[in-house]
């Protein structure tokens, strides 16, 4: 999920939401790496039914914004922005 070509990125990302989420879910929150973050923290947002959408933001939020790509920063920007869309206002304060 951190190939350069965003359409393999996205390939990797439908391929892993074809798995029962308890066996990525744990790995997803914890990737240190910002483009397999962003396309995780997405996947985890569509089909994770648990909502833990606390430990999405602060997985997204760790990440060193001004130094990613313009690409990297649109892609936490889209994680940002679907996590919150579809899990709702969080309870973390930040």
């Amino acid at each position: 999920m951190s190939h350069n070509d965003r359409f393999v990125r996205y390939a990797a990302r439908i391929a892993i939401e074809h798995q029962p989420v308890s066996k990525w879910q744990a790995r997803a929150l914890n990737e240190k790496d910002p483009r397999a973050l962003s396309q995780a923290i997405i996947a985890l947002a569509r089909h994770s039914q648990q909502n833990p959408v606390d430990e999405m933001l602060q997985s997204l939020i760790s990440v060193d914004y001004g130094n990613l790509s313009e690409q990297e920063q649109q892609d936490l920007l889209r994680a940002f922005e679907i996590v919150l869309f579809r899990k709702g206002n969080p309870a973390l304060k930040l």
